[in-house]
């Protein structure tokens, strides 16, 4: 790099050789991000560094915490590839990770699932007789005294008049 290969250019300036100038670029180094001291490895690491500073309650509820984590990832590897996926996930998120998304679902089998959700609830739910005729039962002229006696200013909208009031008789 600090050879001078001479071009046209150059040559015709006489001093090119003189006014070479080398430059080196470094990235800029990465500030230390500040953490909130939630994550179980850091806790970890700030319990082994400050043994001695650190009062006796604070160092039991550290070395919990890590206990807890080690016994859940010796749980996890004796499950099968489907539950320990699971597993992972569910600690993600007890750690604090976002839970995935609902899965998309076939519509029939969506309808079919709520169906029979219906009748293991209506199976579950089982009244007796003097349940069932003490809860009144709406009737069809209690809804449409509802809706005559209600007027706003939205009931006009979309109703034509039988009398037409624009015309006048001559």
């Amino acid at each position: 790099m600090e050879e001078f290969i001479p071009t046209r250019g150059s040559e015709m300036k006489k001093d090119a050789a003189k006014q070479l100038m080398v430059v080196n670029y470094e990235a800029p180094k990465k500030k230390a991000k500040k953490n909130d001291g939630n994550d179980v490895k850091e806790d970890v690491s700030s319990f082994n560094e400050g043994d001695k500073d650190m009062d006796p309650k604070r160092k039991q509820e550290l070395e919990m915490k890590r206990i807890r984590y080690e016994v859940m990832k010796f749980g996890m590897s004796g499950f099968e590839k489907v539950k320990a996926n699971k597993a992972k996930v569910q600690l993600a998120i007890s750690l604090g990770a976002k839970p995935h998304k609902n899965v998309n679902m076939n519509y029939k089998t969506l309808k079919e699932q709520r169906k029979t959700q219906k009748e293991m609830q209506k199976n579950e739910e089982h009244t007796s007789g003097l349940e069932k005729s003490m809860i009144k039962h709406k009737t069809a002229k209690t809804t449409k005294m509802k809706k005559k006696g209600s007027s706003g200013i939205l009931d006009v909208y979309g109703k034509v008049s039988k009398k037409p009031e624009g015309k006048k008789k001559r």
